[in-house]
């Protein structure tokens, strides 16, 4: 599992970017938004797929990292 990742319904922070969307849509447990990443700020489209408590996350068709589901009162939600 890669470091941490904060997902809101319109941005995403990792620990070394941030995307600010436009547009989301899903289908099923899978999530696309659509555009801009830092790190150099770019389009970018962004699709994250739940397959039981992973999440995979591919950045322009790059992975960036496999993140595991955190749960609300866990302890490990940022």
């Amino acid at each position: 599992m890669d470091g941490a990742l904060k997902i809101a319904p319109l941005g995403m922070a990792g620990d070394e970017f941030s995307c600010d969307f436009k547009s989301v849509s899903r289908e099923g447990d899978v999530v696309t938004w659509r555009g801009f990443c830092s790190a150099p700020r770019k389009a970018a489209t962004v699709v994250a797929s739940l397959r039981g408590e992973v999440l995979s996350v591919r950045v322009n068709g790059d992975s960036i990292g496999s993140y595991r589901r955190c749960r609300p009162g866990s302890g490990n939600a940022a």
